[in-house]
């Protein structure tokens, strides 16, 4: 799960890098054409985002469905789906959330009250 998450984290920071530095070469203009330098890619900050999903993210959401899985049994209905979805968005996501800012916060060097400050 580490894995899969480090590298769809990454691929997908890069992908938002090149699509933000493009408008931004742009000038905001939707018709002018967008150019992308490699150069313009943060391969630190695509890094730090391949760490996160190979330490954070996998393994937290791995533990956190099983958890749901182990708790409320295997889905077979739509009712236990809409269940663990609604369950999980009150407990799992809130969590990784505030664990990922702070997390990318002291990544980036900063604190952990900088990051939950952003969360």
């Amino acid at each position: 799960a580490g894995l899969t998450s480090g590298m769809i984290l990454s691929v997908g920071d890069m992908i938002c890098q090149i699509l933000t530095n493009s408008k931004k070469k742009a000038g905001g203009d939707e018709k002018a054409v967008r150019h992308f330098d490699l150069q313009d890619i943060s391969l630190e900050r695509s890094a730090r985002f391949a760490f996160t999903g190979l330490t954070l993210h996998g393994p937290y959401f791995h533990f956190a469905f099983s958890w749901l899985d182990s708790t409320f049994g295997a889905t077979r209905s739509l009712h236990m789906a809409v269940k663990k979805a609604l369950i999980g968005q009150v407990t799992v996501f809130p969590c990784y959330i505030s664990l990922f800012f702070t997390y990318q916060a002291l990544l980036e060097g900063k604190t952990a009250r900088e990051g939950a400050q952003r969360a």
